[in-house]
């Protein structure tokens, strides 16, 4: 399913991509998180590599 123009010119600016530190697997790609374990941890949060199970900082924080 494609994102029509209209919402793509509303949604917040994409982010610089995450790459897995062990297995260059992409964890983040700059708007959305292709990793389904994530922890949310007080500085941050954490993603799990699909691939080698490595933990990798994500730029994602809790606001609730």
């Amino acid at each position: 399913m494609q994102e029509s123009a209209t919402v793509r010119a509303h949604a917040e600016p994409a982010r610089a991509e995450v790459r897995c530190r062990t297995c260059n697997f992409k964890v983040f790609d700059g708007l959305m998180l292709r990793t389904t374990i994530i922890r949310v941890l007080p500085r941050g949060a954490e993603g799990k590599c699909k691939r080698c199970k490595a933990w990798t900082p994500v730029p994602v924080t809790y606001s609730g």
